[in-house]
């Protein structure tokens, strides 16, 4: 892994983007990023925003864990910023290395314009390349954006867990979709 080694570009919505691998800069983007994610209450798990040395860490521990070929992670720049990030982490238990957790995270202004399509088929393309032959990911029920997403990237519902969340004092479903490679 060659940190911000370009995987690809391309012009989509007329916005400059730019798919690649991370490296230590990036932590800045990606504190700016998660936090206007809790500003807004996304449908997300985090709901406490960061600080610049704790997004430093969690940056250094994502490169060393894509080094490892722990993990994938693309990291999204459109418009010459840092937008989001995709990444599909390797599961720790001996038997099951050969599946991997999906997560992806977009800022507001970037999100259905096809962005996050192109860096899940990308994250689940590089995810083949260290082993993942299941790709596994978390959903709030209030998520419908993101579940019709997932379908039609050949994700299938395999189980629900009952108020999984309390997400700003709401109690969420949790639904665990699963795509086979």
């Amino acid at each position: 892994m060659n940190p911000g080694k370009i995987l690809e570009k391309r012009i989509i919505s007329g916005k400059s983007v730019v798919f690649r691998y991370p490296k230590l800069f990036d932590a800045k983007g990606a504190m700016e990023t998660i936090n206007s994610q809790v500003e807004e209450r996304a449908d997300i798990a985090k709901m406490t925003k960061v600080t610049l040395q704790q997004e430093k860490k969690w940056v250094s521990s994502v490169l060393k864990a894509v080094k490892g070929k722990e993990k994938v992670f693309i990291a999204i720049e459109a418009g010459g910023q840092y937008a989001g990030s995709c990444e599909v982490t390797k599961d720790r238990m001996e038997s099951q290395r050969h599946v991997g957790t999906l997560g992806i995270g977009l800022r507001k202004e970037i999100r259905s314009l096809g962005i996050g399509k192109r860096a899940m088929r990308l994250a689940i393309r590089e995810a083949k390349k260290i082993g993942v032959t299941i790709v596994r990911l978390d959903v709030y029920n209030t998520n419908k954006v993101g579940q019709r997403l997932y379908k039609k990237l050949g994700f299938h519902v395999t189980g629900k867990i009952k108020n999984l969340a309390l997400h700003y004092g709401k109690r969420k479903d949790g639904i665990t979709m699963v795509k086979y490679l």
